[in-house]
């Protein structure tokens, strides 16, 4: 049987987004405009995504792998469970 590929999906153009955007408003958009007019461009106009930094991987692997080095991650318990387990 063949797959049948869907196309990729299109990222709208600049003119379309800024429509969007003006619609809604948000104090992260805000401030980040404020501070940066490029940066603003890039993340909200293009939506280019942040390259992942070398401490977000391996927090990402880790918290896979259900692990933090040597030592498991504890499981939280909510307060109403624990008191109610006493």
């Amino acid at each position: 049987m063949i797959a049948v590929a869907e196309p990729p999906a299109t990222k709208p153009r600049p003119e379309e987004r800024i429509e969007q955007l003006f619609r809604t408003i948000s104090a992260s958009r805000l401030g980040c405009g404020h501070q940066c007019r490029l940066k603003f461009y890039f993340r909200y106009i293009l939506q280019i995504p942040k390259a992942p930094t070398p401490s977000r991987h391996s927090g990402s692997v880790c918290r896979a792998k259900g692990t933090v080095g040597d030592y498991p991650i504890p499981q939280r318990i909510p307060k109403w469970e624990s008191r109610s387990a006493r």
